[in-house]
């Protein structure tokens, strides 16, 4: 197993230990790894889906703090019973974040999203745009869901980046993140 393979299990059973959200600092010391290194593994569990980062506010505006740990799901485990419990979960979840003045309003979030990554029905236009050349292709048939899904979020990224700072790191490599997760399962290692 690799270094990196390690550190990601440590950090995710870290994060399944707890009750309640982590923050970073709580993961690197739970940890012991390299704050550098769990904010990686984070990275990589969060693009599979394994963790949320729930935006809380710091003496410089929000920032994602707070992080739990969620469960894999597979497709066929879906049920609507379950989906219903999931969202009833999230929504307390973010009933408490609110009550304890850690989640921001939808007001703060539109504006600091705003400010990243401009007009939003600017960015919706250039996203749709790539997407109707996407779609209109007959190569997009022979996609599967996740090449499909990881384009479309491609596609999503590239109108964030166009629309806004283009110099937002965190926007690149997501774009990384979405073709990896595609390339890896290709390659027999699925997320």
């Amino acid at each position: 197993m690799s270094d990196d393979a390690k550190a990601l299990g440590v950090v995710a059973d870290v994060l399944e230990a707890s009750t309640e959200g982590l923050f970073l600092h709580q993961v690197v010391d739970k940890s012991g790894l390299l704050e550098d290194t769990v904010k990686h593994c984070l990275r990589s569990l969060a693009g599979q889906g394994r963790v949320e980062m729930i935006p809380t506010r710091g003496r410089w505006g929000n920032r994602y703090a707070a992080i739990t740990s969620t469960k894999p799901v597979t497709p066929a485990a879906i049920t609507a019973e379950g989906a219903a419990k999931a969202v009833a979960a999230l929504g307390e979840n973010l009933r408490r974040c609110v009550e304890a003045g850690l989640a921001p309003t939808i007001v703060d979030t539109l504006e600091e999203r705003g400010q990243r990554y401009g007009k939003f029905t600017t960015h919706a236009a250039i996203t749709q745009s790539l997407k109707q050349v996407m779609y209109s292709h007959e190569g997009w048939g022979r996609l599967a869901d996740d090449q499909k899904e990881s384009l479309e979020m491609v596609a999503h990224k590239i109108g964030r980046i166009l629309n806004g700072d283009p110099d937002y790191d965190d926007s690149w490599v997501d774009i990384a993140g979405y073709t990896t997760l595609v390339a890896d399962r290709l390659r027999g290692v699925e997320r």
